[in-house]
């Protein structure tokens, strides 16, 4: 593989190929910067990989660019996957030791499948001053986490049910185009909270022509439960996972 400014490779005949397999890549592109691209041929690549620090994102077509993505790790470290298909995560753990590990199943929303009557409580964006309150009760709250919610909640859609002036029950679109952070307070639970905020993400998201997509910890039945209740359907794997390189 070799090295590229990501605006120098060729990427919409594997979109098109595969709209939903490359969705996350098409949201990573789109949404972040200081990107460096890898890819077999910049004019008629067969996947591409993606990294962005710590974090890298993959997708493929091939075995063959594959194999080319597990030979790219050959130099000690820790690397860390984000949303990765199942096939391509298989062939790094097998080469690599596995640091950890969330196997997740990715679901995507169709226009059709949206029904807003189904929304009981009315929904409104999150504020730039509720940041604090969506990182205090995020379960990876770290040291850079707060200001990554702020530029969420500021350059992409978010949903919250609000009660007395707060929020709630809460989510957000993560760069690479997923809702997560979905969290109600526990004094708010089994209000139906969950599912309007659910909602409100699908309609804020289709209003501006996107796809609603979630991937969801494998081990995580109530989450599952709830997408799908609200119109959501599997459609591929993707596994966040990190590898030591010694």
């Amino acid at each position: 593989m070799k090295k590229f400014q990501c605006g120098e490779v060729q990427l919409q005949a594997l979109f098109d190929a595969d709209p939903l397999g490359t969705l996350s890549i098409q949201y990573i592109l789109k949404n972040k910067q200081k990107l460096i691209c890898f890819t077999d041929d910049s004019t008629n690549p067969s996947g591409i990989l993606i990294q962005s620090g710590y974090l890298h994102y993959a997708y493929a077509k091939t075995s063959a660019f594959i194999e080319f993505i597990v030979a790219h790790f050959n130099q000690p470290g820790e690397y860390g996957f984000a949303g990765i298909p199942r096939e391509i995560a298989s062939a790094l753990k097998n080469a690599y030791q596995e640091e950890w590990g969330n196997p997740c199943t990715a679901y995507a929303l169709s226009k059709e499948a949206y029904h807003p009557e189904r929304q009981v409580n009315p929904t409104k964006p999150l504020r730039t001053q509720d940041a604090e309150l969506v990182d205090r009760y995020y379960p990876y709250s770290g040291d850079h986490t707060l200001k990554m919610i702020r530029d969420d909640i500021n350059r992409r859609p978010s949903a919250a049910v609000f009660v007395d002036g707060s929020p709630v029950s809460w989510a957000l679109q993560h760069p690479d185009g997923t809702i997560g952070m979905m969290h109600t307070l526990e004094e708010h639970r089994h209000k139906g909270y969950a599912r309007d905020t659910t909602f409100g993400m699908i309609k804020a998201l289709l209003d501006q022509g996107e796809i609603p997509i979630v991937q969801i910890v494998e081990t995580n039945t109530a989450s599952q439960q709830l997408a799908k209740s609200c119109g959501f359907t599997p459609f591929g794997t993707a596994d966040w996972f990190g590898i030591i390189v010694k």
